[in-house]
Formats: C-alpha cells, structure tokens, sequence
C-alpha cells in the first residue's frame, strides 16, 4: 500500500527475520499479532517508508512476492544479517529492524531518521531499557567494522556501536514501543498494547 502523503526514504530496508526460537518453539516472525504475522508488520511498515525492503533470514522459507536474502555467514547471531545487509545494500543508509519489534511506528522511524547526517554512520534509538540496536539506521561504512569483528568471532551489537559514531535518540518515554517479543507472555503484551491503540 502506497502512502503518497510520505516521501519515500532514500534508504534500503532490512528485516531481520532472524533463525531458531528456542524460547519460542516455533519461527518467532510467523507468529500471528492482530491477524498477520509479524514479519508482516515489519514488512508493512518498511514498505510504506523505504525505496526498498528486503528480508534478511537463514531459512529458505518462500516469503511469496517479498525480497528475501539469505545470511551470508550460518552464525545465529543478529550482527550477520545486519553484515549481510549492509554488503549488498544500494544505499548508503540503511534501516535495520528485527521483525521481533512489532510496536514500532512510522514516528519512531522518522525521528532516527532526521538524525541521519554526514557526521555519523549509525542512529539508534535509546529506550529505558537502553541502546535498541536492532531498529536503527547504519551505513555501509559499518561494513569493514563487521568484517573485522567477524574475523575475530565477536558477534556483539555492542561491540559494533562503540567502533561506530551513532547518534542516539531519546524514546525513554515511548519504551513500551519497543517491546521485544521472546516469549508468548511478550506476545500478549504486544497484543493487548496493539488492540489499545488501534481503537
């Protein structure tokens, strides 16, 4: 669905749709929130925003019309498929989520992005919980970065972030939209969070 009243973003879009589930017993993007699954809440989101979306995934699973990339390295670890984005991205920006961050909004993602600038390669948000870097905005000059961590075997987002110079961005006070789901207890959360603010 084209949102002609936005812009789209001179960026790419990634959705991490991320490998095994252990806490969740099945594929955590196919779990269902307000009738699609998250994956397609993520999917949703980017799509109206960016000028191109692209699912990231160790799986071969046939997301029907969607783009799909495979992880380029067979380590489960977030830092790949953000590695794997990045490589063969188009753009110099690039939003990554995790498709286990069905709350955030086109708001969210806007603020990162007014954020993006020639000063820094990476914007993230900063929740009560603290950094989120599984929704934020990275350059491709994260690239050699990943590449020297992977070599060495560090797979830490944190790690990553204290190389990059990120800008953060305060969402203390919007942290519930930052509910990460883990477990079926999270997905009630998000669901009773979803059929509030949809009314």
């Amino acid at each position: 669905s084209m949102n002609h009243k936005i812009k789209l973003l001179p960026a790419a879009a990634f959705i991490l749709a991320g490998g095994k589930s252990r806490r969740f017993g099945s594929p955590k993007w196919n779990a269902m929130l307000g009738g699609i699954t998250l994956l397609e809440h993520s999917w949703n989101l980017c799509d109206d925003l960016f000028k191109s979306t692209v699912i990231v995934s160790k799986s071969k699973y046939d997301f029907g019309e969607k783009r799909l990339i495979q992880d380029i390295l067979n380590v489960q670890a977030p830092l790949t498929g953000i590695y794997t984005a990045l490589k063969q991205s188009e753009h110099r920006w690039n939003f990554i989520i995790s498709c286990d961050l069905p709350l955030i909004t086109k708001n969210i993602i806007l603020k990162l992005w007014e954020k993006t600038s020639k000063k820094c390669d990476g914007v993230l948000p900063v929740t009560g919980r603290g950094l989120e870097p599984t929704c934020g905005f990275y350059t491709t000059t994260a690239l050699p970065i990943c590449e020297q961590m992977i070599a060495k075997g560090d797979y830490s987002l944190h790690n990553l972030n204290k190389q990059l110079n990120c800008e953060e961005v305060d969402f203390t006070q919007n942290t519930d939209l930052f509910l990460n789901v883990n477990s079926e207890d999270d997905l009630v959360k998000a669901e009773e969070h979803y059929y509030n603010t949809k009314r």
